[in-house]
């Protein structure tokens, strides 16, 4: 198996089936519906009805509440919803809800719904009666209308599943897998791999290394090399020097030379010259 998701389709159909053949519990974390608020200007954009769980039957529903209504903390949040336990309408009371704190919740469910309904208290001033919290205060009541907003929503207690395939594919799919898959590929990747090979390679590679390899090649190279080698070569030169010397020597020659030099030496000849016997001298 792939240890990700690949970055392409796959060029055939999977060997094997998917790793499990058997109907999952489905949920649309999203599926919570939006009906109304005393604030015009909401639009529930994000949720902050999470669903994270149905049950088979559709009787009941588990959700989070997200607190994502207020930019900050929230005083005071009553949320309503029919309790899974009991059977009976609930009024839950949180206080101090700082943003993204999350709150889980189980509800009973009739005809395949529930209700949920949140209400905040922005201010001090509040029903201190949770049943009268849960509910939109007028201005005869106690509580202050204008630190106060509610959140009416309906959520879907039962989604419809769509099973997994309980043999392989007969054609390659259309993207990318979501998942890892549950068995090798028939065939290699359609694109280069995102990182090395976990063992070499069974051929050559297409093109030079990007890098000096780490041992001696096998054979000679192509080219001159970009810089000298670490070590003497094993024999001399194929060819001589470019161009001559470009110079005198630096000091004269430790015997006589050969020739007359190109330039005068800059000390005199440490030894005698060729012959140190007197000449024959005849006037």
């Amino acid at each position: 198996p792939t240890s990700g998701p690949t970055s392409a389709p796959t060029s055939a159909p999977t060997s094997a089936p998917t790793t499990s053949a058997a109907p999952t519990n489905c949920v649309d974390p999203n599926g919570a519906v939006f009906k109304e608020s005393t604030d015009p200007t909401y639009t529930a954009d994000p949720l902050p009805i999470v669903l994270t769980f149905e049950s088979d039957d559709g009787t009941s529903v588990e959700f989070d509440f997200v607190q994502n209504i207020i930019n900050g903390v929230i005083p005071h949040v009553f949320i309503k919803y029919r309790n899974q336990e009991s059977g009976d309408e609930e009024c839950a009371q949180f206080d101090t809800v700082t943003l993204g704190t999350t709150l889980p919740f189980a509800a009973e469910c009739f005809d395949g719904v529930t209700g949920v309904t949140i209400y905040i208290y922005t201010g001090e001033d509040f029903p201190s009666e949770e049943c009268e919290a849960c509910s939109i205060p007028d201005e005869g009541d106690s509580g202050n209308p204008d630190n106060f907003e509610a959140y009416y929503f309906e959520v879907p207690c039962q989604t419809e599943c769509i099973d997994p395939t309980a043999s392989p594919t007969s054609a390659p799919t259309s993207g990318p897998t979501a998942e890892p898959t549950s068995a090798p590929t028939s065939a290699p990747t359609s694109a280069p791999t995102s990182g090395p090979t976990s063992a070499p390679t069974s051929a050559p590679t297409g093109g030079p290394t990007a890098a000096p390899t780490s041992k001696p090649t096998s054979g000679p190279t192509s080219g001159p090399t970009s810089a000298p080698t670490s070590a003497p070569t094993s024999g001399p030169t194929s060819a001589p020097t470019s161009a001559p010397t470009g110079g005198p020597t630096s000091a004269p020659t430790s015997a006589p030379t050969s020739g007359p030099t190109s330039a005068p030496t800059s000390a005199p000849t440490s030894a005698p010259t060729t012959s140190a016997a007197p000449t024959n001298c005849v006037d």
